[in-house]
């Protein structure tokens, strides 16, 4: 804290010398609601003498947990100041152990001239996912700004489009030139009072990142949290309803691949007659679902099938399903010019992309190349994503087992008899 001496006349009727600190918060106890999201085992929280142990909701099998839950808790500040958040390692037989914790001190935020109780958002809404969740209005914060900065009350014109504060004037046109109106968006004067609060370096809203320590090794970090914190006072009323950061629930989706034919590879065997030739076969994965957080990659492989040796690997290429490159409708068109690795930086705005998630389905010609060789030929494939609906009602079986549908695949003219 700050303090201030100076001396006092000897006269009692002689007024004090005027004060050097104003608008000093209340000295009396602050109940608050606290609420903690965490968007990053599982969580432990202790706020004075309240405890909340949410083990009922590890996360299993990971060391990147996604925990996204929101926890609100009431205290009294300064006696339960400290809020300690601990991460623990579920343990199915034996005792659970600790990761690591960290404290956070409600009382300084609480009294921050700087709005660290309640992050600054971009947007003033009334409605939507990122509905208003302060107590008061921007508009009621800027006057409690002005007051504590000893500005005078900012003045408000009718329209709503113009407030001055702080010996300038502040119009709604010059903060919202060129930005598309949506329809969650508050009354023009609390947008207009936002837009200045976000010029008077307040706390802006934000996810923290948290390091986590462990008491048996405080020197050495054990890990990172984010999350946020809000902090309201009970005195100024209810608060805004708390966002929803429950993470989103993982979609099912089929990909089915079709490989229609091959040309250009680089063949690396001779037959007898000093023909060169190989027994192509292709190899195709793609990255499925686990409680990594990874993007959707489809990766094909060429590859020499041999018989009395180890298969030659001869060319692949790998796409990303929300990114794919758009493949060449004719095979003459198809070159490493589409892949962005082999692409110059000044022509990579050229390649065209596209999301299979969006596009649904896709057919073409894709270049396929190794490392150190350069292009290894080419592949025609026809990739479609099915959600979980269109599964069930388009069946297909893998190669040409039954049902053999969706589309019909007929054996290749060189392996009838």
């Amino acid at each position: 804290g700050s303090f201030r001496i100076y001396t006092l006349p000897d006269d009692p009727t002689v007024p004090p010398p005027p004060r050097q600190f104003c608008e000093l918060p209340d000295s009396g106890p602050q109940e608050c609601i606290v609420r903690i999201y965490v968007c990053d085992p599982y969580i432990k929280i202790s706020l004075g003498k309240k405890i909340v142990e949410d083990r009922d909701h590890y996360i299993p099998n990971t060391l990147n947990p996604i925990f996204g839950r929101m926890y609100e808790l009431s205290c009294f500040l300064p006696q339960e100041k400290d809020l300690k958040i601990s991460v623990y390692d579920y343990d199915l037989m034996t005792r659970d152990e600790k990761v690591g914790e960290t404290t956070i001190d409600l009382e300084n935020r609480f009294l921050s001239r700087f709005g660290s109780h309640c992050g600054i958002p971009q947007q003033h809404c009334v409605s939507g996912i990122n509905t208003w969740r302060d107590q008061l209005k921007p508009t009621q914060l800027l006057q409690n700004l002005a007051r504590v900065k000893g500005h005078r009350t900012p003045v408000l014109s009718e329209n709503g489009k113009r407030i001055s504060y702080g010996g300038r004037d502040y119009t709604l046109e010059e903060f919202e030139v060129n930005k598309i109106l949506h329809e969650h968006l508050g009354p023009g004067e609390e947008r207009l009072a936002l837009h200045i609060l976000r010029t008077q370096g307040l706390v802006p809203e934000h996810v923290e990142t948290r390091t986590l320590y462990s008491t048996f090794q405080p020197s050495i970090p054990q890990g990172k949290l984010q999350m946020w914190v809000d902090v309201f006072p009970k005195s100024l009323g209810p608060p805004g309803p708390p966002f929803n950061i429950t993470p989103r629930k993982a979609k099912k989706y089929e990909l089915r691949v079709i490989i229609w034919n091959t040309k250009d590879v680089i063949l690396d065997e001779k037959s007898i007659t000093g023909e060169e030739m190989s027994d192509i076969y292709e190899h195709f994965w793609s990255l499925d679902n686990t409680e990594f957080r990874i993007p959707p990659k489809l990766l094909i492989q060429i590859w020499d099938n041999d018989k009395f040796s180890l298969d030659d690997y001869l060319g692949f290429v790998e796409l990303d399903l929300h990114n794919a490159v758009v493949p060449a409708k004719v095979s003459q068109k198809c070159s490493l010019d589409m892949i962005p690795e082999h692409k110059p930086m000044n022509v990579m705005k050229n390649v065209k992309t596209a999301s299979l998630f969006e596009q649904k389905s896709m057919r073409g010609w894709w270049p396929c190349y190794v490392e150190k060789d350069g292009s290894r030929g080419k592949v025609e494939m026809t990739l479609e994503v099915l959600g979980e609906k269109d599964i069930e009602e388009r069946p297909a079986g893998k190669g040409r087992d039954e049902p053999n549908m969706n589309p019909k695949l007929d054996m290749p003219k060189y392996f009838e008899k």
